[in-house]
Formats: C-alpha cells, sequence, structure tokens
C-alpha cells in the first residue's frame, strides 16, 4: 500500500525533518466533502472548530455548529477530528502509513479551507502526515527553534513567523510529513479539503498519570476485564508504603531537614518497583489503547446468531477507528493471547491467537470454514469474538 519506501523515509525522515511526497495516494479520490464535514461539525460528540480571519483579526467558534451561515465569512477553515472514527474509507489513510506501529496512530482531522484560509504559522508537539485533498495549498514548513507566540485569540496558540525550508504548493494525493517542532503554515489557494493524520506521543505525565489510573481503576475493580491476580498484585504495590528499617545507613547524621541521597535515591527505587512489575505491562497497554471511540447503540447478538451469521459465510468487518493493539509475539506463544482496544483487555487461547491477529491487521476477515470450527470448538475464541461485536468493535458483512 505505502507508496514510499518505509525503510529510507525511517532512516531519513521520521522525526527528523520535513519533506514532500508527491502522489502520496495516486488517484486519490475524496472520502467525503464539505457538506458532509459540515454534518459532523454539527454533531454533539464531535471536536470541531470554524476559524476565520480578516486582516489578522480572528474569530473562533468552537463544536456543534448549529448555524454555519454567519460564521462562513472572510477567510474561513472548519476543522473536524477524529472522522476516521465514523468512515470506513478515512480510517483506511492510515494503511498508507502502516509501516508504523498502530499504538503510536491518533486520529484523522479533516479540514475545509476557501481560498486565501489559514490556521496560522504554528507548532505541534506530534508527528503529522497531511493530505491534499480537492483544491491546492501552499504549505510552508521550517526548523525547530524559538519563536515569538502570537495569541490573536483566547484559543489561538500561533507564532509571528519562521524562515521556511519547504515553500512547496501541494495537488490532490500530494502529501506533507511534519515532524514535531517544526513551524508550519498553510495557506489555501483554491478552495480544499486536507487530511491530517495525526500520530500520538505520550509525555512522560502522560504515561505515569495513565498508569497510575489504569492501575487504581484495578485496584478499585473497575478495570475492564482485568484479571484477579494482576488486580491483586497491583493492589499491593500501590498501597505498599515507604519504609525505612535502616534509616541510619540512608542519613549518616545528616541535619534534621536535609533529605540524603540515599533517601531520593531508594524513594526513586520505590516508585520503579511499580513501573517494572510485570503486572504494570496490562495496565499501559490499556492505557496506550484509549481511543475515545463514539458510543453507538448496539443490537446485540447471541451465541446462536453469531454461530448462524458465521455459517452463511459472511465476513467480520472492524469498525471504524478501532485499532487493536497487542504484544510482540512470543517465540513458542505458549501463553494466552491477550489484546487491548479502547481500554479493554482480552484475553484467548493460544491456539486461536493468529487468528484474532489476521482480523486485527485488515479491515474485513473473510471466515473460512476451518476458522468456523476453530471457533466453535474453543469456547473463549467464541465469547471473546460475540463480545467484540456486542461492544461495537467489530461487526457481521451480510453483504
Amino acid at each position: 500500500m505505502p507508496i514510499i519506501n518505509s525503510q529510507a523515509f525511517i532512516a531519513d525522515y521520521w522525526q527528523k525533518k520535513p519533506c514532500v511526497i508527491r502522489n502520496f495516494i495516486p488517484n486519490f479520490s475524496d472520502p467525503i466533502d464539505e457538506h458532509e464535514l459540515a454534518g459532523l461539525a454539527q454533531l454533539e460528540e464531535i471536536d470541531a472548530r470554524l476559524m476565520s480571519q480578516k486582516n489578522g483579526r480572528w474569530t473562533v467558534t468552537q463544536g456543534p455548529i448549529d448555524d454555519f451561515e454567519p460564521l462562513c465569512v472572510n477567510d474561513w477553515t472548519l476543522l473536524v477530528q477524529g472522522v476516521d472514527r465514523y468512515i470506513d474509507d478515512i480510517d483506511a489513510l492510515f494503511r498508507h502509513v502502516d509501516f508504523l506501529p498502530t499504538w503510536r496512530t491518533d486520529d484523522v482531522m479533516v479540514s475545509y479551507s476557501v481560498k486565501n484560509a489559514g490556521v496560522g504559522a504554528h507548532i505541534d508537539e506530534y508527528d503529522v502526515f497531511i493530505v491534499q485533498g480537492k483544491g491546492k495549498r501552499q504549505w510552508q514548513v521550517g526548523l525547530p527553534g524559538t519563536f515569538e507566540t502570537d495569541i490573536p485569540h483566547p484559543l489561538l496558540r500561533l507564532i509571528k513567523g519562521f524562515t521556511p525550508i519547504i515553500d512547496v504548493e501541494l495537488s490532490s494525493g500530494d502529501a506533507i510529513y511534519i515532524p514535531p517542532f517544526h513551524p508550519h503554515s498553510g495557506i489555501t489557494i483554491e478552495d480544499s479539503l486536507n487530511y491530517s493524520l495525526g500520530f500520538r506521543a505520550p509525555n512522560t505525565i502522560e504515561l505515569l498519570s495513565g498508569l497510575a489510573d489504569e492501575c487504581i481503576a484495578n485496584d478499585k475493580g473497575d478495570g475492564k476485564n482485568a484479571s484477579i491476580s494482576s488486580t491483586c498484585r497491583l493492589s499491593h504495590l500501590l498501597n505498599t508504603r515507604y519504609s525505612d528499617p535502616d534509616i541510619h545507613k540512608k542519613r549518616h547524621n545528616n541535619p534534621q531537614g536535609e533529605v540524603s541521597f540515599e533517601e531520593i535515591d531508594a524513594l526513586k527505587s520505590h516508585l520503579k518497583t511499580l513501573i517494572d512489575a510485570k503486572e504494570a505491562t496490562p495496565m499501559l497497554m490499556r492505557f496506550l489503547s484509549l481511543q475515545a471511540l463514539p458510543s453507538e447503540e448496539i443490537v446485540e447478538l447471541s451465541v446462536i446468531e453469531l454461530e448462524q451469521l458465521l455459517v452463511l459465510g459472511n465476513a467480520i468487518r472492524k469498525t471504524s477507528g478501532v485499532k487493536p493493539i497487542y504484544l510482540q509475539k512470543d517465540k513458542e506463544e505458549k501463553e494466552d493471547f491477550n489484546f487491548y482496544i479502547d481500554g479493554h483487555s482480552f484475553q484467548v487461547d493460544a491456539s486461536v491467537g493468529s487468528l484474532f491477529r489476521e482480523l486485527f491487521e485488515t479491515s474485513m476477515l473473510v471466515i473460512s470454514k476451518d476458522d468456523i470450527h476453530l471457533i466453535r470448538n474453543n469456547q473463549e475464541a467464541k465469547q471473546t469474538l460475540l463480545q467484540l461485536i456486542n461492544l461495537g468493535f467489530y461487526y457481521i458483512d451480510n453483504e
């Protein structure tokens, strides 16, 4: 699928320097138009905003947006986050960068902008591929540095200019890759649709708080499919208090108000015990799998209905935006296969691990007779598949 040389891209550009990728998606056809995008921006659960500016004066309106007419004036842009969670063909854009790990992918923001519109020069802290849809846009990208902050509106954080090392016009199907902390700005030449494939990069605080939140959820019994043994072990680690029975060895007659280097090291070691615990790994995996997927009303299937649908030769399809993750496969894989979706953890027998992996690495899986036999005779696999469907992560395609 990717038209770029993945090894060369990783070696030369990924998190290093920006680049233009001509014909990134050959014969690209927009999977959405501006009217459908506006429809999404009207929904309560959608993160959307409409920005416009004239002579340096900015207005920003947060969604949901009920009336566009008074807002679509001057040089305006509509931006909608997480569109990949609603439209399969937009979710499929990540396949063009499938050499990058799933857990790093965030979402696809789609924007529609009129001629001369832009969102101002700014800096992002994450990687992004911006794919040009219909229309044309001029992009400038610079190198990381120290820039004067410009806040022309309470909801905008821009910079006051940079020296571009890339100054290029993109047409439909072209893309530009921008690493973190590289200043950039785009100006629309012709009314345009753009697709920004964003990549998550949790900072240290987010990782620590995410791990702590998952551990606390398990400790309270709120964990989604958490094992009892992991819960008990993590509860013990979370509630183990710092102790220093040999305090004299750490202090060496230090003044009372002074904290010794040995005490600081002991406190760090106390934290490290939790981070290094084997039981912390599934908690971290659950945190990395969080996606904030939209909630939908699901008509739940029974086990019998599932078996009947599978026998009819139907395919299993992944719901838009669903991004399962799992740990690297052991050489022999004798243990159960664990995987994670949007904060949920699942476990199946190793004998059906390959089947579930195949399900995760494709948008649609046609179930063979052998697969049906395998699922029907493995109660755990059958119940897990049913759970994935009834949670709305997958569905049976009977067309």
